[in-house]
């Protein structure tokens, strides 16, 4: 949930975002992330004659935004994962009604990507492995689901979802 305040009343805002994603796996050490993220965004003052000049309307202003992301991940190979990841995104404003005020928007992209995973403490002290010891599988060395999905990442799409601009004064 956010608000905002603005100098101007019409920049007013209550809005909501959810963000999530999903991993899951393909043969052969392939992994593929599904991710989407929504937004709702009312403008609580931004009708009349201001919502005119800011927006192109007299109509309060609402914005229902969303991305999807699906993305297909190679094993990591020496501390290097790559991925092609395929995302479309939408916005859906009722600020649409004059020209050049139009909020609305479709855009969709390929991305390439390739990741750099290492870890080093150099001063812990060294391991110790006891005669039949066997180690866990944790998930969490170089390369592993550590890597899956973060928090900081669902932020950072949260982000990119909201950044189009909202200012249509010339």
């Amino acid at each position: 949930m956010r608000g905002a305040t603005a100098r101007s009343e019409a920049y007013d805002l209550l809005g909501a975002s959810l963000a999530l994603a999903v991993r899951f796996p393909l043969p052969g050490g392939v992994w593929a992330r599904l991710s989407g993220s929504g937004s709702w965004d009312d403008y609580l003052h931004s009708g009349g004659p201001e919502g005119l000049l800011v927006f192109g309307t007299t109509e309060r202003r609402r914005d229902l935004t969303g991305k999807a992301t699906l993305g297909i991940w190679l094993p990591a190979w020496r501390g290097l994962r790559v991925g092609l990841e395929g995302q479309l995104s939408r916005r859906d404003s009722t600020a649409d009604e004059r020209p050049g005020f139009d909020f609305d928007y479709t855009e969709a992209r390929a991305r390439l990507l390739v990741r750099v995973g290492f870890g080093a403490d150099p001063s812990a002290p060294p391991a110790v492995s006891p005669p039949g010891h066997v180690p866990l599988e944790w998930g969490l060395g170089p390369g592993e689901a550590s890597e899956a999905e973060k928090i900081i990442d669902l932020l950072r799409q949260d982000e990119e979802l909201r950044r189009g601009s909202s200012c249509g004064v010339r």
